[in-house]
């Protein structure tokens, strides 16, 4: 069984698949601080504006949520909905193909920043499915547990604030 998303234990199991030899061992030599800026998505109990970041230095990576202040000192953020992060993470939504046709957009930064990493980075795209893998998301929750997992994550958000 998995972890919902974004629970603390989530976040946990994604930090284990994080510190995994294969991840990094791909990431020697990265330095890079990514936001996920997800957009609202009341359903789920995402009222207002998240983001997830992603700093990669020296082979380790962090991975968690973070305050609007905290993700503006990123070098580079994405926006993008709920259902393409949702899709991303499972793997049926590539995330190349969403840039270009605009389901993820660079709000700061410069890609070719990033793309300069493109062949480490598939080390990152094999935790990202593991992860995805192990994810319960929300929005497949029966209505009573949805509940109970919004109160969660505006609780979490509210604490990044």
């Amino acid at each position: 069984m998995g972890e919902l998303w974004l629970s603390e234990k989530w976040q946990e199991e994604a930090m284990k698949l994080a510190d995994a030899p294969e991840v990094t061992a791909a990431l020697q030599g990265i330095e890079l601080s990514m936001i996920m800026h997800v957009a609202p998505f009341p359903k789920v109990g995402l009222d207002d504006d998240m983001y997830m970041q992603m700093a990669v230095a020296a082979g380790s990576v962090s991975y968690g949520l973070v305050s609007k202040t905290e993700a503006d000192k990123a070098s580079i953020m994405m926006g993008l909905s709920y259902d393409t992060m949702k899709g991303m993470n499972k793997g049926t939504v590539n995330m190349q193909t969403a840039f270009m046709q605009g389901q993820v957009k660079l709000e700061k930064g410069d890609m070719s920043g990033m793309m300069k990493y493109a062949g480490q980075m598939q080390g990152l795209m094999g935790m990202q499915q593991k992860m995805g893998e192990m994810t319960i998301w929300p929005d497949d929750l029966p209505d009573n547990e949805l509940e109970d997992y919004k109160k969660m994550i505006k609780a979490r958000i509210e604490a990044m604030k």
